[in-house]
């Protein structure tokens, strides 16, 4: 895929190329540099007649900046997370996660993540032209050959003239972030209030694992559907499901998927054994070898059908103690041999780190709390620790905590919008992924350029306020542009620290 990407990435450059030294382009009052083509959308910009940044945008850019150092160099005093386990952070720590990049860091949605980073980058440069008093020539996009980002031309050369007011050239330095910020708060204002406040759960017990080649999977049933009915009588817990499905010969099941409801007949049927659904990481099931759809069909000698046999079964072992579980796989017999973990609570009973189900229905369910998912989500932001779970939120599972970047898998399918909106089904949701998407990259993005690092709006904030204290102590200029370098050092150094020292080595890249 990297080949044809690489091939099509130079064919697309020539063209741009091409295009260029032919006039094709300055005909149409497009700029090529490269593999880029810059796309004004609006020109010769006014300035607004009613809006004035002023020191309300450079209020909002100090208070970033701080903020964002904070986090960043005394984050763990200030913000503490929980620590995280060796074994869960070698799983998902790859570099790219480490970008906020959509198809490069993989808790990023492609669509989701193009549009919210899109949405910030034009807002972030329409904040520079709306406090550049006019002098903003062109505003618009930049394709490589997809949209990659924006650009305001402003006429800097009449910004940073000596002569010109410091006042001046600071507003637009802040502009851009003071943008970003308004539209991150608009954004996740509708998002956690009236758009979280719209949505009702449809049920509580969601498909988890459909076994290969069952019934059910033939019906069309998948991960992550909602039941919410057993034979037209509400279903409350998956107990409950499992109680009808073993005395009944045939099961009418009322589900949800992508935000309609259908009803499946199903006929119980019992394998050998009961399945294994998950396995935790460093504990025996997973050293052994265990994994999804496996069977167990007896420890030692004693034969498991069902739940209660398994659990009585390990209710007498202890930590230490050896055993062997006689296992199908895909239709082959075979056996294993462990010896039993401490469990995570403190309890005396030996652990295998290990979920299982009667998949009589041919798919296993786990219980989920919608409403409680939806208040304690909604109150996020209430609370000292909100600000900070809500920027990291997509990539949150990194320590532990449940991630949320967007109503996708079960969530999809574990709410729908109330009232008169009902009708809109999962429109209801795309709009509410966008809404969040938008807030969440426009606050990265003023985070981002509020950092303290050459070139970037808060190096030139900076340099800014330098050049004022160096002119009033009589100190040269150049003096300022030697600490700006020497933080952006600072800065970037103690951010690679954090990635390479801090979890890249941890999780197995050493």
């Amino acid at each position: 895929m990297w080949l044809e990407l690489a091939v099509a990435f130079s064919a697309w450059t020539l063209l741009v190329v091409a295009l260029k030294k032919t006039g094709i382009l300055d005909r149409f009052g497009v700029r090529g540099y490269g593999p880029f083509i810059l796309c004004p959308i609006f020109k010769n910009i006014p300035a607004p007649k009613k809006v004035n940044f002023g020191w309300f945008s450079i209020l909002f850019f100090v208070l970033t900046m701080i903020f964002y150092l904070l986090l960043i160099f005394a984050g763990s005093y200030f913000f503490p997370l929980p620590s995280v386990p060796f074994h869960h952070v070698a799983t998902v720590t790859p570099v790219g996660n480490f970008l906020l990049i959509p198809m490069i860091n993989e808790f990023i949605p492609v669509w989701l993540g193009w549009i919210g980073l899109l949405v910030a980058l034009f807002v972030h440069e329409l904040g520079h032209a709306f406090a550049s008093e006019g002098k903003t020539r062109a505003l618009g996009i930049v394709f490589a050959p997809i949209p990659i980002g924006a650009f305001a031309d402003v006429d800097e050369q009449y910004f940073f003239d000596e002569n010109r007011p410091r006042f001046t050239r600071t507003k637009l330095i802040c502009a851009g972030v003071a943008a970003n910020l308004l539209v991150a708060l608009l954004a996740f204002f509708i998002f956690f209030v009236p758009v979280l406040g719209g949505l009702e759960v449809t049920g509580n017990v969601s498909v988890d694992y459909v076994v290969p080649g069952s019934h059910a999977e033939k019906l069309g049933i998948v991960n992550g559907m909602i039941i919410t009915r057993v034979d037209d009588i509400p279903l409350d817990n998956a107990s409950q499901l499992l109680a009808y499905a073993k005395n009944s010969s045939s099961v009418k099941l009322t589900m949800v998927k992508d935000g309609k409801t259908e009803n499946q007949w199903i006929t119980p049927g019992k394998e050998r054994g009961i399945m294994v659904v998950d396995t935790a990481p460093a504990y025996p099931a997973r050293y052994a070898g265990l994994k999804r759809g496996v069977r167990i069909t007896n420890i030692g000698n004693i034969t498991v059908n069902t739940l209660s046999e398994f659990i009585n079964y390990m209710n007498t072992t202890h930590p230490g103690q050896m055993i062997s579980l006689g296992l199908l796989d895909n239709g082959t017999e075979r056996n294993v041999t462990l010896i039993l973990a401490n469990p995570p609570e403190n309890i005396s009973k030996g652990w295998l780190g290990i979920v299982v189900s009667e998949d009589i229905l041919g798919f296993s369910t786990f219980e989920v709390d919608g409403n409680s998912f939806l208040n304690t989500f909604k109150n996020v932001v209430l609370k000292p620790r909100g600000i900070q779970y809500l920027l990291i939120a997509p990539m949150a599972s990194l320590i532990e905590l449940p991630g949320f970047s967007g109503f996708n898998g079960v969530l999809k399918n574990l709410f729908q919008p109330a009232g008169i909106l009902k009708f809109t089904g999962s429109w209801y949701l795309s709009f509410a992924d966008i809404l969040f998407w938008i807030g969440w990259m426009n606050i990265q993005i003023a985070l981002f350029n509020s950092l303290p690092i050459y070139k970037l709006d808060g190096g030139l904030f900076l340099k800014e306020a330098l050049d004022y204290f160096c002119e009033k102590l009589g100190l040269k200029k150049n003096i300022s542009v030697i600490i700006v370098k020497f933080v952006t050092v600072i800065v970037i150094g103690y951010f690679l620290y954090i990635i390479f020292s801090k979890v890249l080595w941890q999780s197995g890249y050493q």
